[in-house]
């Protein structure tokens, strides 16, 4: 993939905001914004009452907590529920600026409103991210590389995230068909901030669909990153994730694929195994 293509900074799809203000964030924060795409018409919508909840359940936001010298920082974005204890999202959710882990990370699964958290949050405990991904500079992000996998706690009554509000399914087969609609969901700071919002009409644009990244016409903003990337299996009846929102181009926007290693790694790590010597396991220390 040429350089032009890993172009986009860390924060591109992750909100950030400090305890002093919007006037404390990033300076370059502006131009990020602009870089969003919500392409042509916004054809985003509310999840709650508008979405099925076995399917906003297994969507939530990511909230991390970072200490700087004289604040707070908070940053969000937005995973899907893969299994019983474990996420899926963008790498650059749980890494800031590739130096280090994002410690007090939580999982609010099922978040309609920031006000409305079903089952409450889950701690993440262990990140899984690709040895590539820390290959590049530390300012820009690669969509060939931008995914990981998180383990989170059971909650205070011993249950998992997954069994409580269902999961998806992997798969390595995206969209193959001009005709092909994929569905999107996530958290987007442009609009009511923690609010769940989804777009179901949107495609994948074939022509740059590749080995382990997509391009595809949903609209995305600040907060989606992570988001997942849904098709219908007519035989399953169900959504599966093919992907995550990773970042954009002006015109374009921007995720990482579930290759067929991929999907192999996940399902060893899902299940307690070790997984292929490409990735990092990254274990977690918060609250």
């Amino acid at each position: 993939m040429s350089k032009l293509l890993k172009i986009l900074p860390l924060l591109t799809l992750a909100i950030l905001s400090t305890g002093c203000g919007k006037d404390s964030v990033n300076t370059n924060l502006n131009q990020i914004i602009a870089g969003n795409s919500v392409i042509g018409k916004d054809d985003r919508r509310v999840s709650a009452n508008n979405l099925p909840r076995s399917l906003s359940n297994r969507v939530g936001q990511l909230v991390s907590t970072i200490p700087l010298r004289n604040s707070i920082s908070t940053s969000t974005c937005t995973g899907s529920l893969i299994a019983d204890d474990y996420v899926i999202t963008a790498a650059h959710c749980i890494m800031s600026l590739k130096i280090y882990i994002k410690t007090d990370t939580i999982f609010y699964p099922g978040q309609l409103t920031s006000e409305s958290t079903p089952e409450g949050g889950f701690i993440v405990t262990q990140a899984y991210i690709l040895k590539e991904y820390f290959e590049e500079d530390l300012e820009t992000v690669d969509p060939n590389t931008d995914i990981a996998i998180l383990k989170i706690k059971k909650n205070s009554r011993g249950e998992s995230a997954g069994r409580l509000l269902g999961e998806f399914q992997m798969t390595a087969d995206g969209p193959t068909k001009k005709t092909d609609e994929i569905l999107t969901i996530g958290y987007p700071g442009d609009l009511i901030i923690g609010t769940q919002y989804f777009q179901k009409d949107c495609k994948v644009n074939n022509r740059f669909f590749n080995r382990s990244s997509i391009k595809f016409e949903c609209d995305t903003y600040l907060g989606q990153s992570g988001g997942p990337l849904l098709r219908y299996n007519q035989n399953s009846h169900d959504y599966e994730v093919f992907g995550i929102v990773s970042s954009e181009l002006p015109s374009i926007n921007l995720g990482a694929k579930i290759t067929n290693s991929r999907l192999e790694d996940f399902q060893t790590i899902i299940n307690g195994g070790v997984p292929d010597k490409k990735w990092m396991k990254f274990t977690i220390k918060g609250k």
